[in-house]
């Protein structure tokens, strides 16, 4: 039982297409449509609808035309449109194949009739050249059998001719449905960029404000690192006070009211405090972002469902059977077939330059009153992490070195600001992605930096 197509096919019998038919187009004979627009606006119609449309005159026909391709501009029953087209000449590109490769079958049978025949007459041509090497009669009748031969080879040869071109006709037809088929979807496709286009635009601006309060959350903890050590100090000076009222001869409670110890009490409190309120408000402006992102997103995932649907039907490509070009006979110009490869899109892969050149980083140690080590402040680590890619690139081939004045503007630290190596990389990864540097360029060399060459 043969396929139906979608909707109304324009043959009569509603099956794919026979040996002498392209398609819709062409079982109108000479009053065949060439143009492409036809050849969209056929997909939709029925045979009637098509034979009326063939009588009409040629204003007629651009009304029916301009009205067709204004259904593109009107939201769902253009993708309603689209499908029934894609769908339509999709059907029609695997009638034509599955003739195709019904053709190339009876191609295969006649080359294997043809390969039989080949050793016979290489069988024969030994056994008379053998005969008359040995001067023993015979070998003209053989050589009459061997004439038959050649005819039934000639024979097979003109079959396979005639087979080969229907094939081709089929071939071809299959390229030019398929070509029509993605003239359809691109269509589609563009328009759903078209609606794409501001909302991406609008998520990409909203990444990037999200990208600017992730570096500031790593300022932030590196700034709250400093301020809760500062706590620490105040802490134990306020307990060594305490220590001391106690031995003087002070109540508990005396020493919780005593005004210096209700000072250094409301500092520590006013820091806590502060450090939370700065968390807080960076966490609600990142939510904030977040909703925001969410929103978008699911504003736009129908449109790139549907731009998704009509890039998957442009998919399907043709099936390369394998078939030879033909040549012509007794011509040294090769038969040039009319048909091209489609070229399949091969992702491309980069691959990171190694270089296992390493450079030696002197690490600055600084005492503190209280023979603890105090990590390097920031504008320290900036010119570390320079001069280390300056030892591994060079000063004119690095293309990450970081200016440290457009640094601290954008991250909000300060160069007398302190932090250990890990919060310095974290920190550092967070500014690269805010100024949108290739990962694949930055984060080797971070880690490296930290994990080998930066001061505690």
């Amino acid at each position: 039982m043969s396929e139906k197509p979608p909707e109304n096919p324009n043959t009569p019998d509603n099956n794919p297409p026979n040996d002498s038919e392209t398609g819709p187009i062409s079982a109108h004979g000479n009053n065949r449509i060439e143009s492409a627009r036809f050849n969209r606006i056929s997909s939709c119609m029925g045979q009637g609808a098509v034979d009326s449309f063939m009588e009409m005159t040629d204003r007629g026909k651009e009304i029916i035309g301009d009205a067709y391709e204004k259904l593109y501009d009107v939201p769902v029953i253009n993708r309603v449109v689209g499908k029934i087209g894609v769908a339509y000449k999709s059907f029609w590109a695997d009638g034509h194949e599955k003739k195709a490769a019904s053709r190339k079958a009876k191609m295969d049978g006649l080359d294997m009739s043809m390969t039989a025949l080949n050793q016979a007459s290489q069988d024969l041509s030994a056994v008379i050249d053998n005969l008359k090497q040995q001067h023993t009669p015979g070998s003209e009748a053989l050589q009459l059998k061997l004439k038959v031969i050649e005819r039934q080879k000639v024979e097979l040869q003109n079959k396979k001719g005639g087979e080969q071109t229907k094939f081709e006709v089929q071939s071809n037809a299959v390229k030019m449905f398929t070509n029509e088929r993605d003239a359809i979807a691109d269509k589609l496709i563009g328009r759903y960029e078209e609606k794409l286009a501001p909302l991406e635009g609008g998520l990409d601006k909203l990444q990037h404000n999200r990208d600017h309060i992730e570096m500031e959350f790593s300022a932030l903890n590196i700034r709250n690192q400093e301020v809760s050590d500062g706590i620490k100090k105040i802490d134990e000076q306020k307990t060594k006070m305490e220590e001391g009222l106690k031995l003087a001869g002070m109540s508990d409670r005396a020493i919780r009211n005593f005004p210096a110890v209700k000072t250094l009490d409301g500092i520590m409190a006013s820091r806590r405090t502060n450090m939370r309120t700065e968390r807080e408000r960076l966490t609600k402006r990142r939510n904030d972002i977040e909703n925001k992102i969410a929103k978008a997103d699911k504003k736009a995932n129908p449109y790139r469902d549907k731009r998704a649907e009509f890039v998957r039907a442009k998919q399907g490509r043709p099936i390369d059977m394998g078939v030879e070009t033909r040549s012509r006979e007794r011509d040294v110009t090769a038969h040039e077939d009319i048909s091209t490869n489609i070229r399949q899109e091969q992702p491309m892969s980069e691959t990171e330059p190694q270089n296992n050149q390493s450079g030696t980083h002197e690490t600055e140690r600084r005492e503190t009153n209280e023979a603890d080590e105090r990590p390097p402040n920031i504008s320290s680590h900036v010119s570390d992490w320079n001069n280390y890619l300056d030892n591994k690139y060079g000063k004119d081939k690095s293309p990450i070195l970081v200016n440290m004045e457009n640094f601290f503007a954008e991250t909000g630290l300060t160069p007398v600001n302190t932090a250990n190596k890990k919060d310095f990389g974290d920190v550092l990864v967070k500014y690269y992605k805010y100024n949108r540097t290739p990962a694949g360029s930055f984060e080797k060399d971070v880690d490296d930096y930290i994990n080998n060459y930066a001061s505690k």
